[in-house]
Formats: structure tokens, sequence, C-alpha cells
């Protein structure tokens, strides 16, 4: 049988050289279209070779579509289409010496590539290595797969045909790998003479796998791209993705980009022929064209970009910030309970940061910043980042200027004691902690507002479905603990109380007049008698304690009180409130915890009322009178009377005129 497949070789190579050098030793006796193709038993004819038909110097006349599919941000799906009029008579085996003299007798030369009619003509030829049509099968494929795999990302799946039609930009033409049907001299009504029409097309299928990096987002262990990018979309961020377009030589290459379906084109470079402003609203498909028909004989590489927002559902949108809300809220809990060891307990808690403050501190959330335009981070972005490793925590906690804030407190109490603040540290639970404020924290567990599901006991710090999805709702919480100093409440009482004049009787006094004089012990039992002072302050002397470099802020200042004193509602504190937006004057008040009241009866001990309930100033007095001798004088008609007197006025109670208590229409 092997010598037989022999001889059978032999034959048809002495058929092949008979038929190729026939024609150059006797031109005259052709017949009509391309002498490599002449009519011999299964062979068929071919057009005329004219080079002016030929649209490229180079061995290949190929154009492509590449429609590129994104599924999410590890897989793309590709269709590929190619319409090959001409192609490299190397990758085919038709380049041995007779072939290469045959087509210079065509007036082929040496850059030339075989025409789709020759390759018709050739289609089912077998040299013992496959056929011509195998052969180019196998060739397109490892060529689109070398061309994707170095353009894209890693191919997992390919699948090359070939196809019947080719379209491009809406128009279509027909293929065909049918060798009786392409020639005016075939005798079926074709009417063009063109040896490179109609072309021979294949359609591929592909699915490639990308690398991390063409999303932008540092690889690490902890990475959920998909989870992690979405996020960062919902968030109002756009991001930029860089691929390579390409064509190589005598290739013209149209490539199409659509985004995955939660994503929305929002930007292209300027060699794209999209335009956004025309198709957002219908959503944008991203296209380049790459023309190496007649440029150069190396493959012709371009870097391309296209940016991507979030395409909002039903269910879930980009976060868009109240203007009304505040990004950070600063809580400085002074323990004043022991005016000898104060210590400051300060939480902040962090909503959002801004593009500014994040650019100050160092913070970027991609590997490289000029290719994402991220215009805030919420804190479900900061838990984002922590969980999936793509920005340290350390970036966040080494900038945040606690320290501004002790030295400001410390500045705006009297006798300026230095304060230094502790290391900050991350609220896991904010619960769990017993912090005030809106649930949060750097673990918080989304449920309420997410629709997004996990197999338990996994969580959701962050969510990417539903209307709470990477909102602000649920703040980071930041602690830092002070050293003990030394602070008085009646210190900050007096450095803080309105100088406001008053008039009593005619003479003026201010408060710092009743205020100056007066030591601890002395307001102790002045709240104990029963006085009360009720204020509103003006807390502008808080925003000295944010600092200039944090997006719109509140700080609220809390106040533990000694036990010896509460406020007139019987609280153990008292809150002062400052923020941006809101009206900074704050309503406080002190007492005694259990101070005097008149609205009783007092009686001696006999139970007799000395003082009726209703009476605000009772004072008793009472008046004893000792007789000791008693004479009459008759002589002198005169009595003599020796006696002694003794007189008590007690005063109960006394009410303060009304000029006394109502200093001004803010203090009492």
């Amino acid at each position: 049988m092997e010598e037989r497949a022999f001889w059978k070789n032999r034959f048809l190579s002495l058929c092949l050289t008979l038929i190729f050098a026939v024609p150059l030793l006797a031109p005259l006796a052709s017949a009509d279209g391309m002498t490599t193709c002449d009519s011999v038993s299964g062979f068929s004819d071919c057009d005329d070779y004219d080079s002016n038909d030929d649209e490229t110097p180079w061995q290949d006349w190929i154009r492509g579509t590449y429609e590129f599919d994104l599924q999410d941000t590890s897989t793309i799906h590709m269709s590929l289409s190619w319409a090959i009029r001409e192609f490299d008579r190397n990758k085919i085996g038709l380049n041995d010496s007779i072939t290469q003299s045959a087509l210079a007798f065509d007036d082929l030369d040496e850059d030339d590539g075989i025409p789709a009619d020759m390759i018709r003509t050739y289609f089912a030829y077998d040299d013992g290595s496959g056929t011509v049509g195998d052969k180019m099968l196998v060739e397109v494929e490892d060529t689109i797969n070398d061309l994707l795999s170095s353009g894209f990302g890693t191919v997992t799946a390919i699948n090359t045909q070939y196809d019947g039609i080719y379209t491009e930009a809406g128009v279509s033409e027909v293929c065909t790998t049918d060798a009786t049907q392409d020639s005016v001299y075939d005798g079926t009504g074709v009417t063009e003479n063109n040896v490179f029409e109609p072309p021979i097309c294949f359609s591929t299928i592909a699915e490639i796998e990308l690398s991390t990096s063409t999303f932008n987002l540092l690889d690490n262990a902890d990475l959920d791209l998909e989870r992690a990018y979405q996020g960062l979309l919902i968030m109002g961020s756009e991001l930029t993705t860089q691929f390579n377009v390409f064509a190589e030589p005598g290739h013209h290459s149209t490539f199409t980009i659509s985004p995955p379906d939660y994503a929305a084109v929002v930007g292209v470079d300027s060699n794209s022929s999209t335009d956004i402003d025309t198709c957002l609203l219908t959503g944008c498909v991203a296209e380049w064209a790459v023309n190496n028909l007649d440029n150069k004989p190396t493959r012709m590489d371009q870097t391309v970009s296209l940016t991507m927002g979030y395409r909002n559902t039903s269910t879930t949108s980009v976060v868009e910030l109240d203007p009304n809300d505040e990004a950070v809220s600063l809580h400085l809990k002074v323990d004043l309970f022991d005016e000898q060891a104060v210590q400051i307990d300060f939480v902040a808690g962090i909503k959002y940061l801004d593009t500014a403050t994040m650019n100050d501190w160092g913070i970027s959330l991609v590997e490289i910043s000029n290719l994402a335009t991220i215009p805030q981070i919420t804190s479900d972005g900061i838990r984002l980042a922590y969980e999936n490793g793509i920005a340290p925590l350390d970036d966040f906690t080494d900038q945040f200027p606690v320290a501004s804030i002790g030295d400001a407190f410390s500045d705006s109490i009297p006798g300026g004691p230095d304060i230094q603040m502790g290391q900050l540290s991350w609220v896991s639970d904010s619960v769990a902690d017993g912090l005030d404020g809106p649930s949060g924290g750097l673990n918080y567990s989304h449920s309420v507002g997410c629709s997004e599901t996990v197999t338990p006991p996994a969580t959701l710090s962050y969510c990417i479905q539903g209307p709470s999805a990477m909102g602000y709702d649920h703040p980071i919480y930041l602690r830092s603990t002070s050293n003990t100093f030394e602070l008085g409440l009646l210190s900050l009482i007096q450095d803080n109380l309105p100088d406001d004049d008053f008039t009593v009787d005619g003479e003026t006094f201010s408060v710092s007049d009743y205020f100056e004089v007066i030591t601890n012990d002395d307001l102790r039992r002045m709240m104990d008698a029963g006085l009360s002072l009720e204020t509103v302050l003006d807390t502008s002397f808080l925003e000295s304690m944010i600092p200039s470099d944090l997006p719109p802020s509140k700080i609220t200042l809390e106040l533990i009180l000694p036990n010896w004193i509460e406020t007139i509602s019987g609280e153990d504190r008292i809150i002062l409130e400052h923020s941006a937006s809101g009206e900074n004057r704050n309503e406080i008040s002190i007492a005694g915890p259990s101070p005097y009241t008149y609205n009783h009866p007092i009686v001696d001990e006999n139970g007799q009322t000395i003082c009726l309930q209703t009476q605000k100033t009772c004072v008793s007095t009472s008046l004893s009178i000792d007789f000791d001798t008693f004479d009459v004088n008759e002589w002198t008609k005169s009595v003599s009377v020796e006696f002694g007197l003794e007189a008590n006025a007690v005063v109960h109670r006394i009410a303060l005129p009304q000029g006394y208590y109502d200093i001004n229409e803010d203090t009492t």
C-alpha cells in the first residue's frame, strides 16, 4: 500500500509539473484566465490576474471584523469574520519552485499571495500533508489565536469555520469556496472578471480570559474582581480599560467592543469612530478600524481605550450624594466626671470622602490613577477596598488628622492643656461597641436595602444590588482616646458664657461679674439651692476643631458632667453640635441633681404652716418679751417697767427679682 501511494503521489506531481511547465513553453496555446488554473482533470478556471485589482502589496489581503462582547471582568466572548481575497502562499504550501514560476508567468511577484480564485482551484489539492482547504483553515485559526492572545488575553476556546457571508458596517457580501462558481470562464453566469472575487470567508467564535490588569485593579489573593469592578462603577466611578488592536500587513481590521450588561460605554479615545454624544441614550458600542492594507510590512498595533460607567437598572442606580449630608461626623466625648483626670473619646464616622480628600491623602483604588475618575469613595467603597485588598487601611488612618483635632480642642479650652490623641483604630461593629449614630463599621453586614444574596455564613460588607448598593448610610468608624488632663466644668462655663450686660435697679452687670469669683464649691451649693442656668450657645467655636482638609463635616462635643450637676431635664451630659448647614445655636442648661424647690409648704415643730406652697418668698418672725419688774409710783403718778425683748426673723426662701435671672432672650 505504501509503495502504491508513493507512485500515486509521484504521478500527481508529474501532472502538476506538466500543468505548470506547458504554459511556460507554449504560452500562446494557453486558455483564458490564470495559466496556473488552466483546466485539467480536477481543476477549474480562474479569472484573469490584474495587479490593479490587488489593493495591497503584501501576500495577504484580508478584511476582518472583531466583535468583542464583555461578559464580565474575566471573560470576553468574541465573534470574528474574515474575508480573504489573497493569502500567504507559504502558509498553504503553494510555495514550491514550479508554482512560483507559474505565478511569475502570471505576473505575480514574490510579494503577492495566492488570489482567492486560485485557492478555490487548489482547495481540494492534497500533497500528502492535507488539503489546501484544511491547511488554510488551520492557518487562519492559528493566526487568529496568536493575534487575540497578544492583544487581549488568553484564548480558552476557539472554533473557526468557513462561512458563506461576510458583513462589515451593515453591508453583507457572498463568499464561496466553490471553484466552479467564481470565474467568468466557468460558464456559470459570473460577470466580474476579478481573480480576487468573491472572497473566501471564515467565522470564528472564541472565549478569551482577561487579565486583572486589563481593568486597572491590583491583582491579589483577596480580589473579587467582578464584584469590586461593579461596586466601583455603582459608586459613580468611570473606569478606563485599554486594549491592543492590530492589523497584520495586508489586513484591514475593524474592532467593536460591547460592555457588560451592567456597564455603559461613556468615553472612547480619539482614534475611535464612535460618537458618544449620539449613542448614549441607546447604548454605545466602541469601534476602531486599523488599516494596514498599504502601509508597512510589519504588524500595526494601536493601544485604544474605552471608559465605562454604570448602567442604571430598575433596582440599582449610581450613588448620588445628598448635598445636605455631611461626609464626616466628628464626635468628641469629654468625660468630666473626674475633673482631675479628664479624657477624650474621639470617634470619626466616615460616610464618604471626595476626590480632593483622596488626592490629598494619596488614596488610590486603581493601579493607574489617570485611567479612572472616582468622584467619591463611600463607606461601602472603603469596605470594598479593604475586603479586596486594593487600598491599605493605613492610607486612611495615617492621613486622618486626629492630632490636629486634639490640638484644636486644647486651644479652645481654658489653660490649653497638653492633649495627645492615641493611635486611630478601626471599629469593626459600631453596634457591638455601643457607638451612637447609624450602624456601621469595617465589618458591617448588609441586610435591609440590599437584594444581593450570599450563602451563610458568608456576609456582605458592601452591596452591589438594591437601593442601598455602594451607599453611605452605614459609616466607617475610626476611634482614638486621649491622655488624661485636668479640666473643670466651671472653667468651661466661665469661658463660654455670653458677655451680655443686664441692669438691675439701675445698676449694670455682666454674666461674668457673677461667675468670675465663683468656685466649684460655690457653684455646687448654688445648684443645690435651686439655682439653674439656661442659655443658647453659638457653637462656632467648634468649627476650629474641624480640620480644613476634610470634606463637609459635622462635629459633636459631648460633655459628661460631674455627679453633682446635671441638665434641667435631668440628663448627665451636655451635647453641642456644629455643622456647615445647621443653625449652630445649641440650648444648654445646668442644675443640681436634687435642687431645692419652693412649691411645698413649710411647717414648724407643732405642724403649724409657716410658708404656703405658693409663696416663692417666705420669711417668718417671732417676738419674745420678758417683763422683769413692774413698779407703780403713786407720788409721781408713773409706772416703771423693766423687760427683755428678743426678736427673730427667719428667711426660709426668697425669690430673685425678674431682672436677676432673665439676663437676655437666650440666657436665664
